[in-house]
């Protein structure tokens, strides 16, 4: 996988220049005799995005894919959809898979993700003839790229920032099978009133991606934190589960579970 010049800029400037989140789409080329992918160029719909979300509406899409078209774009070598995390580490959350496997297209998605400190993740999903993620897979660059007003001008008019005072996190899907922010009611509250125990809680961290160890080393730690804020937090995650994969796990969704069952000593969720 390769970033062109151009297109390495265009993430790495977006990304400073964004408040929160963003999601942009790039044209591919794939040589066929070494099957190297190639990252042409993005481009960037217009959107709304959170600090932990980021949603380009259907429309500003359909205006997009127009505008490709009509500059003499094939739709077909779009495909590569890379996303920022803000200030957050680079992993794939369960929202984001979710996208790519909303944006099959019968074929294959190169996938990008990073953040503010300019790390990158990478992976390539196949949809056909059967469903295959290779994750992490190594991303080269051209150059390194200067800051570039004009394109930190560009995020600028097109990413609307939606950053509430408080903190946000990704949707986290449930064992059941449903995403609890589809739900006006609290689905957290029902959960708890059935299953108010610590075994309960021990699931809801295994959901996230942690093993059975790694959520009772967590939860035993939770116990003794004396509370902070969200940089204390991710500090209070990586010193009580130093061998944890993040790139696979869901830590918003563990600070979700924590602060849903109540075992923080100070909130630092979503208000409802």
């Amino acid at each position: 996988m390769l970033l062109s010049e151009e297109a390495e800029r265009q993430l790495r400037v977006w990304t400073q220049a964004a408040q929160g989140e963003f999601s942009c789409f790039g044209v591919v080329e794939k040589a066929e005799d070494s099957g190297l992918i190639v990252v042409n160029k993005f481009f960037l719909p217009k959107q709304t995005c959170s600090g932990a979300h980021t949603s380009p509406d259907r429309q500003a899409m359909g205006q997009l894919m127009t505008e490709l078209v009509k500059a003499g774009y094939d739709m077909a070598d779009l495909r590569c959809w890379a996303h920022s995390h803000a200030d957050l580490q680079t992993f794939w959350s369960g929202e984001d898979n979710d996208t790519v496997n909303q944006m099959d297209n019968g074929e294959w998605l190169l996938s990008i993700v990073t953040n503010k400190a300019g790390n990158f993740l990478a992976r390539l999903d196949l949809y056909r003839p059967f469903r295959v993620t290779f994750d992490k897979l190594p991303l080269q660059f051209q150059s390194s790229a200067p800051h570039n007003e004009a394109l930190a001008t560009e995020l600028r008019a097109k990413v609307n920032a939606d950053l509430p005072d408080y903190t946000l996190r990704p949707t986290r899907q449930n064992r059941a099978g449903f995403l609890i922010d589809d739900y006006p009611f609290d689905l957290w509250g029902m959960e708890r009133s059935q299953n108010d125990d610590g075994e309960s809680v021990l699931m809801d961290l295994q959901d996230c991606g942690l093993t059975p160890d790694e959520a009772a080393k967590l939860v035993q730690a939770v116990k003794t934190w004396p509370g902070g804020d969200i940089d204390a937090f991710w500090k209070l995650l990586t010193d009580a589960l130093p061998e944890a994969d993040w790139y696979s796990t869901d830590a918003w969704g563990i600070l979700d579970v924590l602060n849903e069952y109540r075992l923080l000593p100070n909130d630092l969720g979503p208000k409802r």
